[in-house]
């Protein structure tokens, strides 16, 4: 899994995505050639700016994936305890037909054993590893590759670490604990596919206390290990994300404007809001006028990258919430980005959008940003009663079907009632249907950057 990628936002049309977090991964870095200064950059532009894609269709075909194959085709979050019973990510009781690999005594020999263990009928493999303390320290990339291995070969990863068994020492949990959250990104969006026993019977004398303060101390702090710290950049003149995550415009002293123009820091434009790991930078209408000022300035079309540059290393994801235009502040935003995700409405004029946006991604693409890529469109107020929402989801199959994100977003009024409260919609209702909806949009999302 790709490590320290930020992704960007785009309301009405598109979701852009930026690298971050030179510390994470050297992943995370997309440094993108800059355009000779002594070259005329405006009218490669305004060739961005206006350009149309109807002349030019891309035909995409995909095959029928089928879901009897696979052990699980994940719905919701993860595995489930329900009183004495194991839930898949679909709900249904899952009875375990498992072999022990041994992998820290065996190594070298996942590629054969997996595939034998497969043959045998089996749906779950336990994969023994070390975290170092007793035996040699097994790495991400060696835990992703036997995850790997299971999925391939459709069968359920048992991930534990013997080197704590019977250690009777909470000491040699929070090691087992420490070493599951460095190797948190080999499993961060194969919930669907991975158990994860945290220690082998750590507890040899089954002090029953004493496993009960333990887990209760690891428990939570794996469950936190997984936020990830994001940077919300309203890059919108409207500032409908400021306010979505309940900060008040007229209160904001310093703007993504203020950073575009030189007038402040990007770090003296961040605000911290009420909700776990999510900062913001937040935007109101003089940001309209950064298109004017900026037209005659050198490296226009790179202003939003550096500003961004600046901060990246502190956030693991940067999204930015586009202008519903395709003008000089989205050529910015594209500029500054890894990867794009497209939300269409199921409407005719969108599809006519979706013609000219991906012309545009074309040409920022070859003039400015060559790692540019699309990485999904996803179907946002969707109404299968209507027989328009079916045509346009048809269409996009046609051509774009390798793109769609699986899970689509239908019309909810709690969707739409959320903003006036000034909080996410996982905040708002967590367990309402549009909250789920993009709880699963988000787990899809994390296999593909």
């Amino acid at each position: 899994m790709k490590k320290g990628t930020a992704i960007l936002l785009c309301t009405s049309m598109m979701l852009v995505a930026a690298g971050c977090a030179d510390n994470v991964s050297s992943s995370a870095n997309s440094d993108i050639t800059s355009t000779d200064s002594s070259k005329d950059t405006s009218s490669d532009i305004n060739s961005v700016i206006s350009s149309d894609d109807s002349s030019e269709t891309s035909v995409v075909t995909s095959e029928t994936e089928s879901s009897e194959s696979k052990p699980v085709t994940a719905s919701e979050d993860g595995f489930k305890v329900d009183g004495t019973k194991l839930l898949d990510a679909n709900g249904n009781e899952f009875i375990m037909r498992g072999i022990n690999h041994a992998h820290t005594w065996y190594l070298k020999e996942d590629t054969t054993a997996i595939k034998a263990i497969a043959e045998t009928g089996a749906n779950t493999v336990r994969i023994v590893c070390s975290d170092g303390q007793q035996w040699t320290k097994d790495s991400e990339e060696m835990l992703e590759t036997v995850i790997d291995l299971c999925i391939s070969n459709e069968m359920i990863a048992v991930v534990e670490v013997h080197d704590a068994t019977g250690k009777d020492d909470i000491s040699a949990l929070r090691h087992v604990t420490n070493y599951w959250i460095e190797m948190k990104n080999a499993l961060i969006g194969k919930e669907q596919y991975v158990i994860l026993n945290i220690a082998n019977e750590w507890a040899g004398s089954w002090d029953g206390a004493l496993w009960r303060d333990g887990y209760v101390e690891a428990i939570p702090k794996l469950r936190e290990a997984g936020i990830k710290n994001t940077l919300l950049v309203d890059f919108d003149p409207q500032g409908n994300s400021t306010s979505g995550v309940g900060i008040r415009k007229s209160q904001v002293k310093n703007t993504i404007y203020d950073a575009l123009v030189g007038k402040a820091s990007p770090h003296d434009c961040i605000i911290k809001t009420e909700y776990k790991n999510l900062s913001v930078m937040p935007s109101e209408l003089s940001l309209a006028a950064a298109e004017l000022e900026l037209a005659d300035t050198e490296k226009r079309e790179a202003k939003l990258k550096a500003a961004l540059d600046a901060v990246k290393s502190d956030y693991d994801y940067i999204i930015i919430d586009c202008p519903p235009s395709l003008g000089l502040l989205t050529v910015n935003a594209l500029t500054a980005s890894d990867g794009v995700v497209i939300p269409m409405q199921c409407e005719y004029f969108s599809l006519e959008g979706l013609s000219q946006i991906m012309m545009s991604i074309k040409q920022v693409k070859k003039l400015y940003n060559p790692t540019l890529a699309v990485t999904g469109i996803l179907i946002t107020m969707y109404n299968g009663r209507l027989n328009l929402s079916v045509q346009v989801v048809d269409e996009l199959k046609k051509y774009y079907a390798d793109k769609l994100f699986k899970a689509t977003i239908s019309r909810s009024v709690r969707l739409s009632e959320a903003p006036s409260y000034g909080a996410p919609i996982q905040y708002y209702d967590k367990y309402s249907p549009g909250s789920l909806a993009y709880d699963e949009v988000a787990r899809e999302l994390m296999t593909r950057i």
